[in-house]
């Protein structure tokens, strides 16, 4: 993924000011910097929720239009449904009912894969987001903030999980603890004056 001389500005305050910055195709980034530095921004452009005011972001080894998942700071899950359901609407027919369970269970335990996700707490609901983002088909995986409410045990079953489903995708993990940056096997890269560094 290559990133253009990115600029975005909300009236007078410019969040990103000529930001370029090249991601290997199946590399493991984590993106650190100060909250309001415009990491959450950026993302969102990366994604296409947003336009950058100038710049592009292009995937150049594609042939095609990127297919990305993502694992928000919200967790943006159908609150109604249950995990096997929320898993189901990525992956369509590409797995069925005992993959998808399976996927779920090496983060979740069993009782809860049925069960309403408004039901669940914050840390299951945290799994359940980042199960679905990984069995999404994607080339590209952006999370922010993935880890938040998960305890140390926890974070690093996650992680092994991520890191066992990467399958030579490239993950953009957006993050404030530097420890997960070995956790991830992952290249630091900073924004810093609405710059990649």
């Amino acid at each position: 993924m290559i990133l253009e001389h990115l600029y975005k500005s909300y009236g007078n305050l410019a969040v990103l000011s000529d930001c370029s910055f090249s991601f290997s195709p199946a590399g493991t980034y984590c993106l650190m910097a100060p909250s309001g530095a415009g990491k959450t921004t950026l993302l969102r452009i990366i994604l296409g929720l947003e336009q950058a005011d100038q710049g592009s972001v292009s995937f150049p080894w594609l042939s095609r239009p990127a297919d990305m998942s993502a694992v928000f700071q919200e967790n943006r899950l159908c609150e109604s449904f249950s995990p096997m359901d929320n898993l189901r609407l990525v992956t369509g027919k590409s797995l069925n009912q005992d993959a998808i369970r399976r996927e779920l269970s090496f983060l979740l335990p069993e009782e809860s894969l049925s069960r309403p996700v408004s039901t669940l707490s914050g840390g299951m609901k945290r799994r359940t987001a980042i199960c679905r983002a990984m069995t999404a088909g994607s080339d590209l995986i952006v999370m922010d903030e993935p880890f938040t409410g998960l305890d140390e045990d926890t974070k690093k079953q996650t992680i092994s999980y991520i890191k066992s489903r990467q399958n030579g995708r490239l993950l953009l993990v957006a993050t404030h603890q530097p420890e997960d940056i070995s956790l991830l096997g992952a290249q630091l890269v900073t924004l810093k004056d609405g710059k990649l560094i």
